[in-house]
């Protein structure tokens, strides 16, 4: 959407980096970015030929984890932005 002072604003939902909901306002010459939600990973569950040690402070008596993930889900879905008189206000859903 386009605010009232002529900025473009829009949500990106990074699966990667940034991991998480952005917004991004830009213009002819700026851009700024504003992490609204960090997103956490799930760790993998094998160890991919033992490259990757062992992730003891999250894994159970039954499930071993390791430090790596290959996980691009993002668990959200984006809805939109909004201006208000002195903000504005974006929606999401978890």
């Amino acid at each position: 959407m386009v605010d009232s002072q002529g900025n473009f604003n829009t949500l990106i939902l990074g699966d990667n980096y940034p991991r998480g909901i952005n917004l991004v306002q830009w213009n002819d010459t700026n851009r700024a970015t504003q992490e609204l939600l960090r997103l956490k990973t799930q760790h993998g569950s094998h160890s991919k030929n033992g490259q990757f040690e062992e992730y003891t402070e999250i894994s159970t008596p039954t499930t071993t984890y390791y430090k790596w993930s290959n996980d691009n889900r993002t668990y959200s879905e984006l809805g939109g932005v909004v201006e208000m008189d002195d903000r504005l206000l974006s929606f999401m859903m978890m």
